[in-house]
C-alpha cells in the first residue's frame, strides 16, 4: 500500500486520525489529509510569525512547509484525545533553527492546572536533544533521543503502546521508556503544532508533515516513512 504512489500516499494507507502536510500557501487553515471535513487554524502572532511556501522535507515532493518564528503556530482542535493506556503515534519532519533548546514544541496535547502545571497528555519537543513527555495525573514519563541537526530536516516519531513510550529519530529507534500509569479521567485538550498559547515554547524553523495515529506505528512503518521521505 503507498509503494509506488509517494510520501503523502504511503501516510494515508497508515490510516492516521490526522494529517497535515503544512503545504498551504497561507491562512487561515491547514487541510487535513485524513479528514477532507476538518482543517486545522493557523494562529499568526503578526504578519512575519508564520511563513508559507518554504521548502518541504519530502525529497523530489514539491508540497510545502511553513516556517515559524517562536510565536506563530497550528491549533488542530480538540477532536484528538487518547485517554488512559489508548496507544497512538505522533509524526512529523522538523528543522530547528538557531535558538532551539528550551522546550520548543513539535506537537503537543495537553491539559494544565491552574498553576501551569501539564496533567494529562503528551509533548513533543527540543530541548538539547529530541523528547516526548507523556503526563498522566501530573506525573510524567519522558523519552530522550538524539540532537536534532540545525537547519536540516529530521523525521521524528513517537509512539505508545499502552505500556511503553518510544522516540525515533530519522528511521531508527533511539530509547523506549515504561508509561503505564493510567488517569481517572481524559479531559480533552487542544492540538497545538509548533507551540502553545505560553510564552516561549514556540518552534523556531521548519515544521513538515504531521501525522496523527491512533495505533503505535511498529518500527517497520517508521522506517518505510523516513526512507519514502528521505529519498535514496
Amino acid at each position: 500500500c503507498g509503494a509506488d504512489g509517494g510520501y503523502r500516499e504511503l501516510v494515508l494507507c497508515d490510516q492516521p486520525a490526522a494529517y497535515w502536510r503544512l503545504g498551504d500557501l497561507g491562512p487561515p487553515s491547514a487541510i487535513n489529509q485524513a479528514d477532507s471535513g476538518s482543517a486545522a487554524a493557523y494562529i499568526a502572532a503578526d504578519a512575519g510569525s508564520i511563513t508559507y511556501g518554504v521548502g518541504g522535507a519530502i525529497a523530489g515532493d514539491p508540497d510545502h512547509a511553513i516556517h515559524l518564528d517562536g510565536t506563530g503556530l497550528v491549533n488542530g482542535g480538540t477532536a484528538l484525545s487518547f485517554p488512559g493506556r489508548a496507544p497512538y503515534s505522533i509524526e512529523a519532519w522538523v528543522a530547528p533553527e538557531g535558538d532551539n533548546f528550551s522546550y520548543r514544541r513539535i506537537v503537543e496535547q495537553v491539559t494544565y492546572d491552574s498553576n501551569g502545571n501539564a496533567q494529562d497528555g503528551y509533548i513533543i519537543y527540543n530541548h538539547e536533544t529530541s523528547a516526548a513527555e507523556q503526563y498522566v495525573d501530573g506525573s510524567a514519563a519522558q523519552v530522550l533521543g538524539p540532537p536534532l541537526g540545525n537547519l536540516a530536516y529530521s523525521h521524528v516519531v513517537v509512539t505508545f503502546d499502552g505500556g511503553a513510550l518510544r522516540i525515533y529519530v530519522n528511521g531508527a529507534l533511539a530509547r523506549t521508556t515504561a508509561a503505564t500509569a493510567v488517569p481517572a479521567a481524559a479531559v480533552p485538550a487542544t492540538v497545538f503544532i509548533g507551540g502553545n498559547t505560553r510564552p516561549g515554547s514556540g518552534w523556531i524553523g521548519k515544521i513538515d508533515e504531521v501525522a496523527i495515529y491512533a495505533y503505535p506505528l511498529d518500527a517497520k512503518q517508521v522506517d518505510a516513512h523516513y526512507r519514502a521521505g528521505h529519498g535514496p
